[in-house]
């Protein structure tokens, strides 16, 4: 959930803490972690509809990390679009807004501030993964 930016900053701390107490084998405090991860842990399973999903995960998350890559008009422009869609359970529309603005280009923005600031290229996976691949 967090390379979709649903997750909220607080989620990410306890995130980066658990990734680091799995590495160390701490399992009381990986239980005491996945306690406090438990509204990331509950949410919903994919399915057939990966989209949709990651769109509904987006707008119902209370302070997603991607909200704040772009101005409140352009979120609530994106999440007014998203819930028509979510409702309507509509995969391949959803697919379209992803892969657009300004879904498209507050994703690069989250994306690129994960790059080092002193790093002089930055490589961010931006495409699709529906798009096809021909080795």
């Amino acid at each position: 959930m967090y390379f979709e930016g649903s997750i909220s900053l607080e989620e990410d701390k306890l995130r980066q803490k658990l990734f680091n107490m799995l590495l160390l084998s701490d399992e009381p405090a990986i239980e005491d972690l996945l306690i406090k991860l438990a509204r990331v842990v509950a949410l919903p399973y994919e399915g057939n509809f990966p989209y949709l999903f990651r769109a509904r995960r987006l707008v119902e998350a209370e302070q997603p990390i991607l909200k704040s890559f772009c101005t409140d008009e352009e979120w609530e422009s994106l999440t007014k679009v998203l819930k028509s869609l979510i409702v309507a359970r509509d995969e391949s529309n959803i697919m379209e807004e992803h892969d657009s603005d300004p879904w498209l280009s507050i994703r690069q923005k989250f994306r690129m501030s994960q790059c080092p600031r002193d790093s002089k290229i930055c490589y961010v996976r931006q495409s699709s993964f529906s798009l096809p691949f021909k080795g």
